[in-house]
């Protein structure tokens, strides 16, 4: 009799749990369908424009179109059109008199049960002519002024696509050259335009990693005649020596020179560097080796400016002592690099690394969040795709690590080089920003990958408090320089969210002050319950919410508190719970509960494919200020489950700070 209970007790929750995954899925859906309606009343202003929409199977009669100012151009088989996206461009058009060509996001339905659902959103990066020449990601809708196609009419054949059009229009419209500081030539409409079916190829058969070329390419200029590696090192000749015999076995095809800058190796090392040196020596296209020793204290970006100085080639490579080099599917890394390198655009181009014999993303290139420059999926496996093939193909990006980074050495004297009062940390990010504010594009090549030794077990910077806070200074020394890139990324659509946690989802999770405040009680007796690590609990976010999501230097009062993360029980049906987050003061033990919101997670979903019901494993708690008493709480977590008695607990091993300053934020 109580298993046949148990048995209708967890149907129901199951139907209840997937009431909510469906409600909470979908609610982007909703915010879109109220999007429309305030557009539509926004469109009574008449255009200026008269506008005609062509199909993609119609290209053919652009040779003729002349009696419009705009064209929309969109996929008919993929999908449908937005209601609104005729104003917007207009609108667009009409705000930015000097841009010709346009295109917009996108939104994925499923129209194949009883009600249409929102499933995801396709939200693109700024023009990005890197990633175009590797995909087309501009996907099923574009836009541009008939002014613009008179310059390349007389070219368009009978076979011309989308894909090839989009791209002669790009050309034309000087979109494969440096730009004029942060005025990019092709605009971008960070709103969904076009909704996708959800089986459909936004790419049009050019996606991330493919083997199909881009129909229509810029030119570019001749190849490099060879690369200065720079590479600094001190005391650890053994992994100097792994990264020269990897390079070695894997170049043949282009000429490169060693530098090795060392700021005082013992002198039994220095000798080993030398043996190191010399057997590279003997490699046919290794056309010289140096080795510049000055005893001093470390700093980065000092020793790569003197390797850089002793540099004899245009294109100079930084590449980290500790990196292994590998050729794969996609052909000799270096002469990639140095291919991608030849752009006119093009200020620096990096490389996906792994971590050895895991699989598992190290470097992808770097995004600017609201937390700061981060490695996107860092410690997640390559073996899957994510967000658009963001892993895969080439991507222009706000940076790329310093561990390997090529740019010209016109370029990097005309930029100063590294700015040497970053010791440690940010010196890349800051070389990078100021190659993005000078009007190039930087580029990770993540269908080649090197090896990074970096150790997976390093604790993070944050863990301790003495790094901590030359990080947070750097952090903040770093934006100082670039006020203009904090919170601000180009290549990351701004309806993307960008967390601790090295993911990239689309924003259906609620920002802290779209959330209501959760209730705080003392929970007065820990009688039942039972601690057990099978109740996961991940801290993803925590601290006050002007930290989180304002500036670094102004002092804000009264904005309360924030906690968000994901949690999940381990190889039980998540239906089947409910979940309060717990602060348990470490000083006299008081116990607080608060209520959760409950959050769609569809990234923590798939990558828990053994575990039953995770889709809602997300978790929000807004804090008001005095909600707690000041003090240092443990963050936990407590499950109820509905179908039984078990009362689980588990703590995560961050600690929150109420009223008093979090190390993590480092010194004010």
């Amino acid at each position: 009799m109580k298993k046949f209970i148990k048995n209708i007790l967890v149907q129901k929750r199951t139907k209840q749990y997937k009431e909510r995954v469906r409600y909470l899925k979908n609610i982007r859906g909703e915010y879109d369908r109220l999007e429309e309606t305030a557009s539509k009343k926004d469109a009574k202003i008449e255009s200026v424009f008269s506008v005609c929409t062509v199909s993609y199977s119609d290209i053919k009669s652009l040779t003729e179109k002349r009696d419009c100012d705009i064209v929309i151009m969109y996929s008919e088989k993929n999908g449908e059109v937005c209601g609104y996206a005729k104003d917007e461009i207009c609108r667009f058009f009409a705000d930015n008199t000097e841009t010709s060509l346009v295109y917009g996001d996108e939104l994925i339905i499923d129209d194949s049960g009883a009600e249409r659902i929102y499933s995801a959103f396709y939200h693109k990066p700024d023009w990005s002519p890197d990633s175009y020449l590797d995909a087309f990601y501009v996907g099923n809708f574009f836009a541009f002024r008939i002014s613009l196609l008179e310059k390349i009419r007389n070219d368009i054949t009978s076979d011309c696509n989308a894909d090839k059009l989009f791209g002669m229009l790009a050309i034309a419209a000087g979109g494969f050259e440096c730009r004029q500081g942060m005025d990019f030539p092709i605009g971008h409409i960070s709103k969904t335009l076009y909704r996708s079916y959800i089986d459909s190829d936004v790419f049009q058969g050019r996606p991330f990693g493919g083997n199909v070329k881009a129909p229509a390419v810029p030119e570019t200029v001749p190849s490099s005649d060879g690369v200065s590696i720079v590479i600094p090192s001190k005391d650890h000749p053994e992994v100097f020596d792994v990264c020269m015999k990897s390079l070695t076995n894997t170049v043949s095809e282009t000429d490169y020179e060693i530098i090795l800058v060392d700021n005082g190796s013992s002198d039994e090392n220095k000798a080993r560097y030398e043996e190191c040196l010399s057997f590279i020596s003997g490699a046919s296209v290794c056309k010289g080796t140096s080795y510049i020793y000055e005893k001093e204290d470390f700093n980065f970006s000092r020793m790569c400016n003197k390797g850089a100085a002793a540099a004899k080639y245009e294109n100079i490579l930084f590449l980290n002592d500790d990196i292994e080099c590998l050729n794969n599917d996609s052909g000799e890394w270096l002469t990639r690099l140095c291919s991608i390198m030849n752009r006119t655009w093009t200020g620096a181009v990096g490389s996906k690394l792994l971590y050895p014999e895991r699989n598992l993303i190290q470097h992808a290139g770097i995004t600017n969040t609201c937390f700061g420059p981060l490695h996107k999926y860092q410690k997640f496996s390559d073996e899957k795709e994510y967000y658009f093939g963001f892993n895969r193909g080439v991507h222009d990006l706000v940076g790329v690590t310093g561990a390997c980074l090529m740019m010209q050495k016109t370029l990097f004297n005309e930029l100063g080089g590294f700015d040497e009062s970053f010791a440690v940390a940010f010196n890349d990010v800051d070389l990078c920003f100021r190659i993005i504010e000078k009007g190039y594009y930087i580029a990770c090549d993540n269908d080649i990958f090197l090896y990074h030794h970096e150790s997976l077990s390093r604790g993070y910077d944050g863990d301790d408090p003495v790094k901590n806070k030359r990080m947070k200074r750097e952090l903040r020394h770093l934006y100082s320089l670039h006020p203009d890139m904090f919170r601000a990324d180009p290549f990351y659509n701004k309806n993307l969210v960008g967390t601790v946690t090295p993911t990239i989802r689309v924003k259906d999770l609620p920002l802290p002050e779209e959330l209501p405040y959760s209730k705080a009680e003392v929970l007065k007796s820990m009688e039942g319950f039972t601690e057990d690590a099978c109740l996961n609990v991940s801290v993803e976010s925590k601290g006050p919410v002007s930290k989180l999501y304002g500036e670094f230097s102004k002092d804000y009062d009264k904005c309360g508190y924030y906690i968000s993360g994901f949690s999940f029980v381990i190889g039980s049906d998540n239906a089947c719970f409910d979940k309060e987050l717990l602060l348990k003061n470490s000083e006299n033990g008081t116990v607080y509960r608060l209520n959760i919101n409950e959050l769609y997670r569809k990234d923590v979903d798939d990558n828990l494919e053994d575990q039953v019901n995770t889709e809602l494993t997300g978790f929000g708690v807004r804090i008001e200020d005095d909600a707690v008493p000041k003090g240092i709480y443990e963050i936990g977590m407590v499950a109820y489950d509905r179908t039984g008695r078990l009362k689980l607990v588990n703590w995560s091993d961050l600690l929150f700070y109420v009223g008093i300053q979090d190390p993590a934020w480092g010194e004010e």
